[in-house]
């Protein structure tokens, strides 16, 4: 008897449809996000309005304040949701991991 379950074409073609599934969901409301937070161009003044602080912060990377990181943030992840789309092209390498490891909280 074999230990674990055993990969079969059933098995794979249930991780592609999750994961396809999955993805369209996930890039959906990074792009909702993105629309809902700065949809007017306003997303700085947005974000101060709902509380995130304006002041320069040493804790962010680049000093910047919690509202433009929280923006940064969002920004990032619209951007994998737009390469999702189609309606973006990525001209050099980033690596999106790296950049939003710090809101994993341990996860």
């Amino acid at each position: 008897m074999t230990v674990g379950v055993q990969s079969n074409s059933a098995s794979i073609s249930n991780n592609i449809t999750n994961l396809s599934v999955a993805m369209r969901n996930l890039m959906s409301a990074a792009a909702n996000l993105s629309l809902q937070i700065n949809g007017t161009g306003t997303g700085l003044a947005t974000l101060e309005a709902m509380g995130f602080g304006s002041a320069a912060d040493a804790a962010n990377p680049g000093d910047i304040s919690d509202a433009a990181y929280a923006l940064q943030l969002i920004g990032f992840m619209n951007t994998m949701a737009q390469l999702y789309y189609g309606a973006a092209t990525q001209p050099s390498t980033f690596n999106y991991n790296n950049a939003l490891a710090a809101m994993w909280n341990g996860q």
